[in-house]
């Protein structure tokens, strides 16, 4: 009985997201357009949600073979107090993140997010105290002795490091800060200069 429920959820729920996300495309469309409009010399995209392409095999695959995997590390692992269950429906809306990155080469997001995922099971073990005081206090039919966590949004590396900065203090926010403020004008030179010298390239020809 668990198994077909485990399995109805993670049939419907993507593809419910999916459905919902998939309305919001022509509001996207007709966003881009008027921005086009109004600002003609920049090159505009509208961000979407990654349940627009949880059906893409790319995605399905690698989350299905990623499940087996994820249950048997958070058994043999040492530490871990995470066994993963309803949030085996919720790999697909990870690994669409990672599928554009790979190219859509299935092993390669197989392998990362079994990297991503094993040890995103540390990241909820540690979080475990703070996840399960929030669930008991706001959960629906949380139960009384038993200790909830969850892989999402636990397992979620930036989860962890902001975690990890709210018992440092306010020096590790300003490290975090900075750090993000130099990747963003890395990769705003990156694309300034892909930009730059696709113009060059199209105005040569």
């Amino acid at each position: 009985q668990l198994g077909m429920y485990m399995a109805a959820v993670m049939l419907l729920i993507p593809k419910m997201t999916s459905i919902m996300m998939e309305g919001l495309v022509p509001l996207s469309n007709a966003v881009r357009k008027t921005l086009v409009k109004r600002f003609p010399d920049r090159d505009i995209t509208v961000g979407m949600d990654t349940a627009l392409i949880v059906g893409n095999p790319a995605v399905i695959a690698p989350a299905l073979l990623l499940i087996p995997v994820i249950v048997l590390l958070a058994v043999v692992l040492p530490g871990n107090r995470v066994m993963p269950m309803g949030d085996l429906s919720q790999f697909v809306f990870f690994i669409a993140c990672m599928v554009p990155v790979f190219k859509g080469n299935i092993f390669r997001t197989w392998i990362s997010s079994i990297v991503l995922f094993g040890g995103g099971l540390y990241i909820a073990t540690w979080m475990t105290d703070a996840t399960n005081a929030v669930f008991q206090q706001f959960g629906a039919n949380a139960a009384e002795g038993v200790v909830y966590s969850s892989l999402n949004p636990s397992a979620n590396p930036f989860t962890g490091l902001f975690a990890w900065a709210s018992q440092v203090g306010l020096p590790a926010f300003i490290l975090i800060g900075g750090i993000l403020v130099g990747v963003a004008v890395l990769v705003h030179r990156r694309r300034s200069a892909s930009i730059a010298a696709a113009k060059a390239e199209a105005a040569s020809k």
